[in-house]
């Protein structure tokens, strides 16, 4: 996708161009004004060690420094935009990321993908919503590059690499003096400055470098309740690296970094439930009142943004806007490395610690004193969690028949979020705790919220405790000439305490433990010297856990324990280069077995309140392929295209709920009784039905052109269109987001050692949603009996998307070669 060039002595430049997907990285060079390209090989470590990229028999998306700088990627969602089987989405906060690879969205628990730091895993997971937590979405800002690795990789990512691991790589100082400097300046008052220097401090034994950044944005929107911005943020950060060389066979690298965050609310907008849904027969009197004939709901498409509206209410204290979130984050990573003549040992230490403070509107449905809005609440946490991790990594140093890495790591991680949310109902009969302060006639929550103080709140406590130990290992034989068999795998022994309260004020602990193996099989033949085959078997693990998201009636350990889930994945890949390398088509078929998928149901309390509740409910088949292809077309021109296809159905999937939404979406309902309770349940089947949040197709294709206009100088052009077609939101299948198209432009000058880029993102303003999520529409609340029936509608929350983003970036570079 992108072409850096650096000129060097003579007539001889180096080019360096990568797709910026899947495994498409290839290194060019060109001497004087000769006509054959060669190409050099591009070096990843996606298994532990330096490897030809095509040469690994494994789904591999690379983004070296030179495509982070010139597309200006930042975030976890800036690489999923150019990695078509990566989506990124938020939910309910910006706390609840969830990250999907390969059409495996995580519903509860977890995430399907590990996140790791210089290969150190900082994995979260959000306390009272669903998702990651903002830890696993780090700013970007002093990467050589950044490793996506596709299908299940717990045998060499550890603990949370279901179905695949994202890798940041740092920068590291040399014994050559190198600095940069690098600006983005855009619409919307955007920047992002960013500048480091690295190099000797004591010859070459003493090595060190900092990096420095600042960033910021208004965001693209404005609320319609204050005329505030909204979707903005800003931040600074700071990271620090020395390297020290002891002698040829010992070496360590010390890196710590602290940024702080500040994130305005998202652009929520809020669509009311207003198509009547029947409710299935089978349902009326049993389970639900014979009078819940249909229930209010959403359905169909989700309207393009340009036809909705911010619809964040004010905070009734002052009239402004929440002021969202802030965050500060600090990371350490210690790297040992002792080489010795047959092997070498790595032990990666890691600690790191945040915090972060939310205060956001929860309902997102207008002005909380608007007249008839009789419902409002606020989303008041603060999350503090600390990691501390050890790895220590045996392995042998190549180049012979029979490679292999053995390891061992120990994770923790302490969670004390404080969870100081409000909701308050106004328009129903029956209001237990929390909502308050109960039935308010002809009135609104504006007055009983603005008077809650700090104290007022009552706020709850959860604590997670997670101790995770794990052994593992990687055989690799070349049992014939030019075949090999890998075998990995990863034993694993994980505990949880988790601790909150009930509504009567005691502490409730669910303390779930889990082990697995997780094991890989591996054939791989590398066919000729420019095609290599691989065939892969593998299952992976989620551990069981317990889901921490509040319910009305406080912690419920037994109903929040979820169970553990298993993938079984099928792969056959290729790797090829053709016409002396000019062109290279890499592809994977691959087929995931997905068995006790954890997915969302609702459950009532004892008051007959629903509250979330994760079940392990489904078993689902996701089928596809990912190709891609490179081709250098001439010195000056390369092009290049990536497209991932995607087929996925829930092969058995009943879930039980009381909850009249649940069961109008579905459509039908097998009355059951689960004893002891003595409550009629719906079992609902949704066998058939497509998995959430997978798109059928996703296409990724452009060009880079690079012309030397005068000596030294290059003129270059690049082009990107992405394309995502339409997915459903939930299991239910009732409600999808549209496919949508972007286009993005850059032109501009490089020299040796500098470049200036003008570009124009999402150049005609596709205006398509791209996440939303089903929230409690509290208005909409009614209840009838005979049986007890509390009707609880569904509304939709999309996020407004972001819009034609346009700017200037510049970097300069001084030192090095």
């Amino acid at each position: 996708m992108i072409g850096r060039r650096f000129a060097a002595p003579g007539r001889s430049t180096y080019v360096c161009r990568s797709a910026a997907i899947g495994a498409l990285l290839m290194c060019v060079a060109v001497t004087g004004w000769a006509q054959k390209l060669e190409f050099d090989e591009m070096v990843v470590s996606a298994r532990k060690r330096e490897e030809n990229l095509q040469r690994v028999p494994v789904s591999v998306g690379v983004y070296d420094e030179a495509t982070l700088l010139k597309l200006n990627i930042a975030s976890l969602a800036d690489i999923s935009k150019y990695d078509t089987s990566v989506i990124f989405d938020q939910g309910f906060a910006q706390q609840d990321t969830r990250i999907t690879i390969r059409g495996l969205s995580p519903t509860r628990g977890r995430q399907n993908v590990a996140v790791l730091v210089d290969g150190i895993d900082v994995t979260g997971q959000a306390v009272q919503t669903n998702g990651g937590s903002l830890l696993i979405n780090p700013r970007l800002f002093d990467m050589e590059r950044v490793e996506v690795v596709k299908g299940p990789q717990n045998a060499l990512y550890g603990r949370a690499a279901f179905n695949g691991a994202i890798n940041y790589i740092t920068k590291k100082p040399t014994d050559e003096f190198v600095a940069d400097v690098y600006t983005d300046i855009g619409n919307n008052t955007t920047y992002d400055v960013r500048g480091s220097a690295m190099g000797p401090l004591l010859s070459d034994t003493l090595l060190g470098g900092v990096s420095l950044a600042a960033w910021g944005t208004d965001g693209f929107y404005k609320n319609s309740v204050t005329g505030g911005d909204v979707g903005g943020s800003e931040g600074y950060g700071a990271s620090g690296v020395l390297t020290w060389n002891f002698n040829e066979r010992m070496s360590a690298n010390l890196r710590v970094e602290y940024t702080d965050d500040e994130f305005d609310q998202a652009p929520y907008t809020n669509i009311v439930p207003t198509v009547p849904s029947p409710v299935p027969a089978s349902a009326l009197g049993p389970v639900l009142a014979p009078s819940v004939t249909t229930v209010d709901s959403v359905v169909g498409l989700i309207p393009d943004g340009d036809t909705l509206q911010v619809t964040l209410s004010e905070n009734p204290r002052n009239g402004l806007d929440y002021p969202g979130v802030d965050r500060e984050i600090f990371r350490t990573a210690l790297v040992m490395d002792f080489e010795f003549d047959k092997v070498t040992l790595v032990s990666l230490t890691g600690y790191g610690d945040s915090t972060v403070e939310s205060f956001e509107d929860a309902r997102r449905e207008g002005s909380i004193a608007a007249p008839g809005n009789t419902t409002g609440g606020e989303f008041a946490v603060t999350d503090e969690t600390s990691q501390f991790s050890q790895e220590l990594r045996l392995q042998s140093n190549g180049n012979e028949k029979l490679d292999w890495t053995v390891g061992a790591l120990y994770w923790a991680e302490r969670v004390d979020f404080t969870d100081g949310g409000v909701n308050c109902v106004a328009n129903a009969a029956f209001v237990p705790p929390p909502f308050g302060p109960g039935p308010i006639p002809g009135e609104n929550c504006a007055a009983p919220i603005a008077a809650i103080d700090g104290a007022g709140r009552f706020p709850d406590l959860w604590t997670r405790d997670q101790d995770h130990w794990s052994v593992y290992g990687l055989l690799d034989w070349e049992f014939v000439e030019n075949w090999s068999m890998i075998l990995e795998g990863r034993y694993s022994d994980e505990k949880i305490e988790v601790t909150g309260p009930d509504r009567a004020g005691d502490p409730a602990n669910g303390m779930p433990s889990d082990d697995f193996f997780a094991p890989k099989v591996t054939l791989q033949w590398q066919a000729t010297e420019d095609a290599m085959w691989y065939l892969s078997w593998a299952q992976s693990y989620k551990p069981a856990g317990v889901a921490i998201v509040g319910a009305l009636s406080g912690f419920d350990p037994e109903s929040s324990e979820f169970e553990q889930e298993k993938l079984t994945v099928y792969e056959l890949g290729a790797k090829t280069a053709w016409a002396d390398n000019r062109v290279t088509v890499n592809g994977a078929l691959f087929m995931q077995d997905f068995s006790d998928k954890q997915v969302t149901s609702q459950k009532p309390d004892a008051n007959g309140i629903l509250f979330a509740a994760p079940v392990n409910a489904a078993s689902a088949e996701v089928y596809g392929f990912e190709l891609d292809a490179n081709w250098q077309a001439t010195e000056d021109l390369n092009l290049f295209a990536s497209w991932t296809f995607l087929e996925s159905e829930y092969k058995d999937y009943s879930q039980l709920s009381s909850g009249p939404a649940p069961i109008a979406a579905a459509g039908n309902c097998t009355v059951t009784n689960e004893p002891p309770d003595p409550k009629n349940f719906c079992d609902l089947n949704l066998s058939g039905r497509r998995l959430e949040q997978v798109p059928k197709h996703a296409f990724l294709t452009g060009l880079d052109y690079t012309r030397e206009i005068v000596r030294d100088i290059d003129v270059v052009f690049g082009m990107d269109y992405i394309y995502q077609s339409e997915r459903f939101t939930s299991a239910f299948n009732t409600v999808w987001l549209s496919s949508y198209s972007l286009w993005d432009f850059r032109l501009g000058f490089q020299g040796s050692n500098w470049e200036i880029l003008g570009y124009v993102d999402n150049a005609f303003d596709d205006t398509k949603v791209k996440s939303t999520f089903a929230n409690t529409y509290n208005q909409g609340i009614t209840t009838a009996a005979p049986p007890f029936t509390f009707v609880l509608p569904l509304n939709q929350t999309p996020i407004l998307p972001d819009e034609r983003s346009y700017g200037l970036r510049m970097n300069y570079r001084f030192g090095g070669e």
